[in-house]
């Protein structure tokens, strides 16, 4: 009440971000059918995470009020908390919130970009050799390690491997993974699902039961054959044309494995038509073109920039402004003109930082931008929050619809956090012919 009698309405300012529990709220990163991916930092740690999103009132309207759907999410989870690994992406924590109906599930974020769109930067789409082997060593280390806790992947291929910029790889996206049952004698399965070019013979010609282990391993081995020539071996016209081609194991071998006497060795190995002798994940792991290299001696500047030209670049200023003022600072923005400076952090990214609490005691604002970017939390640049960001697909996504990128930043960013999307990064084309086989499909 003013002083003269009049009364006066005062509006509260837009809180500017949003608060999960104790997680801020960022930048949408990825949308599939079950949900969206959102990045979002830890308020007691400033570490930065990615939280998928399911929307359950609307998975069961979907799904006609059928629990399937529901179930399977619930399942995928259950398999993916138990996996600890460095190169598996943590599922941190999983919550619902009853009034929202919503689960979330917070998973370990990968500064960097899924493999595909890594190897989509490339000249010709291919990948130097010293690389691609320091890459599928962790690959099928990390493969090993999921085998070794009775998780069968199901769905290998680039599209769902997260490189950080560290080089660092993670496996990620175990919609379709299955567990093998505690006390079963050997891996035998007798389903599958996942991408069709990257499907094994024996699922392409309709085996009731074979081993859910090398159904991964040939998995991974298209995986090499297309990072190494920038195809897939195996294409039809359609999915059944597909299928007759994979079953009789049969594709070309391009001049650049000619020329390399242990790749194609490797390639060969891994993609023989009889699973009992196909290679197994350790065999292919003693194999001399996986022999293990110094990080240092292979990863350097410029791979590491090869890895952030397909981050997600553009980061929402209003977590950053929120917690400055956690800390009593102000943060250096214009509002009024929607124009937001972010903090240099790349300089301070290897200052050990392992986390900051509330209460530790006011900050600096340009310490606060350092530490959080020992998590990521802050990119270097500066720019108007109105700018788009125009990085989040690889090269062959370039000319797709909105939606279709929508598809592919998932699979990129965090969605290969685990959202699953079924549509192919061709728009629904019959044809099978896409160079990543990323059409999914489910097979049993």
């Amino acid at each position: 009440m003013r002083p003269d009698g009049e009364a006066t309405i005062v509006y509260q300012k837009k809180q500017g971000y949003k608060m999960i529990r104790h997680y801020m709220m960022g930048d949408l990163l990825g949308e599939g059918q079950q949900g969206k991916v959102k990045e979002a930092i830890d308020s007691t740690s400033l570490r930065r995470v990615a939280i998928k999103i399911v929307n359950l009132r609307q998975l069961r309207k979907v799904c006609n009020g059928d629990s399937t759907a529901e179930e399977g999410v619930r399942r995928e989870l259950s398999i993916h908390r138990k996996l600890k690994h460095p190169n598996v992406v943590e599922l941190i924590e999983q919550f619902v919130l009853d009034e929202k109906q919503k689960l979330y599930a917070v998973l370990e974020y990968v500064p960097g970009g899924n493999l595909q769109d890594v190897t989509d930067e490339l000249p010709d789409n291919v990948m130097p050799p010293r690389i691609a082997s320091f890459l599928m060593r962790q690959l099928f280390v990390g493969l090993e390690y999921c085998h070794s806790q009775g998780v069968v992947h199901r769905d290998v291929k680039p599209s769902n491997v997260m490189v950080s910029t560290d080089g660092l790889l993670k496996i990620t996206d175990f919609g379709v993974a299955e567990e093998l049952q505690r006390y079963q004698d050997g891996d035998t399965t007798s389903k599958s699902r996942g991408s069709p070019a990257f499907q094994p013979p024996e699922v392409a010609s309709g085996c009731q039961s074979f081993s859910g282990f090398k159904v991964d391993v040939w998995a991974a081995g298209v995986s090499l054959y297309l990072l190494m020539t920038g195809e897939v071996p195996f294409t039809g016209s359609s999915l059944i044309n597909l299928f007759e081609t994979i079953a009789k194991g049969e594709y070309i071998i391009p001049p650049r494995l000619q020329e390399q006497p242990e790749l194609l060795s490797l390639v060969q190995g891994l993609l023989r038509v009889d699973h009992s002798s196909r290679l197994s994940v350790s065999e292919a792991l003693n194999h001399p073109w996986l022999a293990e290299q110094e990080r240092s001696q292979v990863w350097g500047h410029e791979e590491r920039s090869l890895v952030q030209r397909t981050m997600h670049s553009l980061r929402s200023t209003a977590v950053l402004r929120a917690i400055a003022r956690m800390y009593g600072e102000k943060f250096d923005d214009a509002d009024d003109e929607g124009e937001c400076t972010t903090v240099a952090s790349a300089a301070f990214r290897s200052d050990g930082y392992d986390g900051l609490t509330a209460g530790s005691g006011p900050v600096g604002t340009s310490e606060i931008a350092a530490r959080a970017g020992a998590h990521g939390s802050v990119v270097s640049s500066s720019t108007t929050a109105a700018e788009p960001a125009e990085k989040g697909v690889g090269r062959r996504a370039k000319s797709v619809t909105e939606a279709e990128v929508n598809h592919a930043n998932s699979a990129s960013s965090a969605s290969s956090c685990g959202v699953e999307c079924h549509q192919g990064m061709d728009g629904g084309s019959e044809s099978w012919q896409g160079k990543d086989g990323s059409q999914d499909c489910a097979l049993s």
